[in-house]
C-alpha cells in the first residue's frame, strides 16, 4: 500500500473520531447549561423560602446541581482539549500527506521519463536496422489492450433472523428477514460469463463487509465502480460489525462521500 493510501486512512479515522468528539461536547455543554439553570432556579426559590428546613433542602439540592454542571463545565475543558489535539493531528496527516503525493508523483515522473527514453531508443534501433535494405519496413505494433473495468462489489447482511413455526395441522412455515445477497453476487457473475465483454470486467466481491473492508477494498483495488447490496436508509449504509457480531455497524452518507473522494481516482459510482 502505498504511503499516501496510508495516510488517507488515518485521516479518515481521526475525522470519524473528530464528529464523535463533538458529539460529546454538544451532550456536555447541555448538562451544564440545564445543571446550571436549575441551580440558579433553586438559589431564587431558597430566598423566598420562610422555613429554614426548607431553605436548607433547597440550598443543598441547588449545590447538588452547581456540582453537576462544575463536573460538566470540567468535560467540556477535556473535551475541547482533546478536539484541539485531534485536529493537530489531522493537519500534520495532511501535509504529510501533501508530502507523500509529492515524492509519489516525482517518482512517477521518473518512471515516465525513463519509460519514453526506452521507446525512443527502440524507435531509433527500429530506423537504424531499416536502413540496409533502403526501403521502409513497417513493424507491427499490437495495439494496447483495453483496461478492465474494475468492479468492487460489497454485500453485507447483518441482523438477519429466521423463524420456524410448526402449526397443528403438523405443517411447517419458516420466515425470515434477510436479503439474498449470495445468490445476486451469483446471478451477476453468471450474467458475466455469459457476455462477450466478460473479460473486460473484473469483479472483486468483499462478502460480510466491514467499513475497514471498504477502505482497504478502495486502496488495494482502485475501481472504477463500487456497488453495495445489503440494507440502507436516508442516513447511510448499514455493513456488518468488525467484532463480528448481530449488530450491524452504520456508516452514513457524508462519511462514506469523504472515503470515496479520497483515492486518486474517485469511483465513478
Amino acid at each position: 500500500m502505498a504511503r499516501s493510501d496510508t495516510l488517507r486512512s488515518e485521516i479518515a479515522q481521526l475525522e470519524k473520531k473528530n464528529a464523535g468528539l463533538h458529539n460529546d461536547l454538544a451532550k456536555a455543554q447541555k448538562t451544564a447549561n440545564d445543571a446550571g439553570a436549575v441551580a440558579r432556579r433553586k438559589q431564587e426559590q431558597a430566598t423566598r423560602s420562610r422555613s429554614d428546613s426548607s431553605r436548607r433542602m433547597v440550598l443543598s439540592g441547588s449545590e447538588r446541581e452547581a456540582k453537576k454542571a462544575a463536573d460538566a463545565q470540567k468535560k467540556i475543558a477535556t473535551v475541547q482539549n482533546k478536539i484541539a489535539n485531534n485536529t493537530k493531528a489531522i493537519a500534520s496527516k495532511q501535509a504529510s500527506l501533501r508530502a507523500a503525493l509529492s515524492t509519489e508523483q516525482r517518482a512517477q515522473d521518473r518512471q515516465n521519463d525513463s519509460r519514453r527514453r526506452k521507446e525512443k531508443n527502440h524507435a531509433r534501433e527500429v530506423a537504424r536496422l531499416s536502413q540496409p535494405a533502403a526501403r521502409i519496413r513497417y513493424v507491427a505494433v499490437q495495439s494496447p489492450k483495453p483496461e478492465p473495468l474494475r468492479v468492487l462489489y460489497l454485500t453485507a447482511n447483518p441482523e438477519a433472523v429466521e423463524t420456524t413455526i410448526e402449526h397443528p395441522d403438523g405443517s411447517i412455515e419458516t420466515n425470515g428477514v434477510w436479503l439474498r445477497v449470495d445468490y445476486e453476487v451469483r446471478q451477476v457473475k453468471d450474467m458475466l460469463r455469459k457476455s462477450i465483454y466478460r473479460d473486460l470486467v473484473a469483479v472483486e466481491h468483499l462478502p460480510a463487509a466491514t467499513t475497514m473492508d471498504l477502505l482497504e477494498g478502495l486502496n488495494n483495488h482502485r475501481p472504477h465502480v463500487v456497488h453495495f447490496s445489503g440494507h440502507a436508509s436516508s442516513w447511510g449504509l448499514l455493513m456488518e460489525n468488525d467484532a463480528g457480531t448481530q449488530t450491524g455497524a452504520e456508516i452514513d452518507f457524508s462519511l462514506l462521500a469523504r472515503m470515496l473522494g479520497a483515492t486518486d481516482e474517485p469511483p465513478v459510482s
